[in-house]
């Protein structure tokens, strides 16, 4: 029972710290909080939402691998009982995904700078210029004459688009509209460029 709990915790703990991490570098805070958010702050964020996961390894290995008879490792098994970890991490696996967004969301918050907030602010406005493009489209394409893929200056007539920044309609290989919202004046770190494509839900930045 010993080894299959200790081993169990190692595994589960691993997979949850390699989620983590993954989710920490593909949420898109800029468009969640509004501001940009670094590379190296990522992988903080990481660390910090892995450590209760570490700590939970480092007890499984204590019960797995250290010597059962010695008088330190019966203080800690009594302080600690396998019961009450198994216990203790099956809540951990539950709550801490939840809590952890609300760490992180702190702690980017507390190490933005004024660059990064006016960086995540013009990332926001041109996801924003984004979606409202294409929203216009598809009002566009409610009249049953519209057939082909607009222009910025028909929907801006017909639909009354207003954007923030300059947009481009294109039209891809499949026929369907590509949008792209163009950063002149480089405000988004991110990238200069944002495409969406019309049937997506995704968001590319180019440089």
């Amino acid at each position: 029972m010993r080894i299959l709990a200790g081993t169990c915790i190692i595994v589960i703990s691993t997979i949850m710290i390699v989620f983590l991490s993954w989710l920490n570098h593909t949420v898109d805070y800029s468009f969640e909080f509004s501001y940009y958010v670094s590379p190296s702050q990522k992988i903080i964020a990481s660390v910090l939402t892995s450590i209760p996961f570490l700590a939970f390894i480092y007890v499984a290995v204590r019960y797995l691998f250290f010597e059962s008879n010695s008088e330190k490792q019966t203080r800690f098994k009594k302080k600690w009982p396998l019961s009450q970890i198994v216990i203790a991490f099956i809540c951990l696996c539950i709550a801490w995904p939840f809590f952890s967004t609300s760490i992180v969301s702190v702690y980017f918050s507390g190490t933005r700078s004024e660059s990064h907030r006016n960086s995540g602010r013009a990332c926001l406005r041109m996801k924003v210029d984004a979606q409202n493009t294409a929203a216009a489209i598809s009002s566009y394409y409610a009249v049953p004459d519209h057939t082909t893929i607009p222009t910025v200056e028909q929907l801006i007539e017909e639909e009354g688009l207003s954007t923030n920044y300059p947009v481009k309609i294109e039209e891809d290989a499949n026929g369907d509209p590509v949008i792209t919202v163009f950063d002149e004046n480089a405000e988004c770190l991110q990238g200069q460029r944002l495409v969406k494509y019309y049937h997506g839900v995704e968001f590319e930045w180019q440089n």
